[in-house]
């Protein structure tokens, strides 16, 4: 069942025409505070006003959506799962007593792709389309109340999982503790993201490139695994318990590095003149421990803390 579309008079019209009118004032404004060059601006009216009849006129708030994406466990033997996040806030955690593989409830703007291939080794892939972020070019969109446009995803914990996730525009908790993880490849986003590594005795490699925003990892004890962070505009957390066997070896950027008392620095050193830190630091018995996280960062903007 279509949409219908809005009626004269009705409050979204109402509101559209308003961005329309508020957009033009703000340009006139503009050339009248700055003694801009009219002659050569005055297009941009006309662009304001085609992007108002090609995304707001048969477009005017685009309606946030509800999905709900599944796929059977079956006789899946492992999985490689690739979750694109949009707008809003993300959830993802373990199922529990389900048979699914994966379990999605999304809300959105625009169209979602789903696709599941392969029969014991399956791939599966949640994202937007494309064009959706053609969505976002109107104005009224912009200004709709869509309550954070939250994506909760459920995974199995019963299969091997390969995930990539790339992190959309909001909050991302990932609590992947309880999943059987093979590897991890993470994309920052814009927002906080909050991941909590599971435990492993066999061991998984994580890939993190860091995005604008706060990123926070918080690792488990008896766990092995090697971690690689490329540190982007956000600074990077990375939460241990004291008792737990890791080396850092950091190349810092602009942001700094911070280390905790109980880490022994064993290669590298301070330089008044240094921007950021750059050197390995392990905990005390790291070299004979049965299991041990090693992180390996290259530094950006933001700063790497250890606590």
């Amino acid at each position: 069942m279509e949409n219908e579309k809005p009626k004269r008079g009705d409050p979204d019209s109402n509101r559209t025409a308003a961005y329309i009118l508020i957009g033009i004032g703000i340009l006139f404004l503009l050339v009248n505070v700055f003694d801009f060059n009219w002659g050569r601006l005055w297009p941009l009216v006309l662009v304001i006003l085609g992007f108002y009849l090609l995304f707001g006129r048969n477009n005017i708030g685009s309606p946030a959506k509800t999905g709900y994406f599944s796929a059977p466990l079956g006789g899946t033997k492992s999985a490689r799962v690739n979750l694109h996040l949009s707008v809003g806030e993300a959830i993802v955690t373990p199922l529990t007593g389900s048979d699914k593989l994966i379990d999605a409830e999304v809300h959105y703007v625009g169209e979602i792709d789903f696709s599941v291939s392969g029969e014991e080794g399956k791939i599966v892939t949640l994202r937007q389309t494309s064009d959706s972020g053609l969505q976002w070019l109107n104005p009224a969109t912009w200004f709709a109340n869509f309550d954070g446009l939250p994506w909760r995803v459920g995974l199995s914990p019963d299969v091997p999982l390969d995930l990539n996730i790339s992190g959309g525009a909001g909050r991302s908790e990932l609590n992947l503790r309880g999943l059987n993880i093979m590897g991890l490849r993470l994309q920052g986003g814009v927002g906080q993201m909050n991941l909590s590594l599971p435990t492993s005795t066999t061991g998984y490699d994580v890939q993190i490139q860091g995005g604008v925003g706060e990123t926070r990892l918080d690792v488990p004890l008896n766990t092995t695994s090697v971690i690689k962070i490329q540190g982007g505009v956000g600074p990077v957390v990375i939460n241990t318990p004291s008792e737990i066997a890791m080396q850092v070896r950091a190349r810092g950027g602009i942001g700094s590095v911070n280390m905790p008392s109980w880490f022994i620095r064993t290669a590298g050193g301070d330089s008044d003149f240094e921007l950021g830190k750059t050197g390995t630091w392990e905990t005390s018995g790291f070299a004979s421990a049965a299991h041990k996280i090693e992180v390996d960062y290259e530094g950006g903007v933001g700063a790497l803390r250890i606590s």
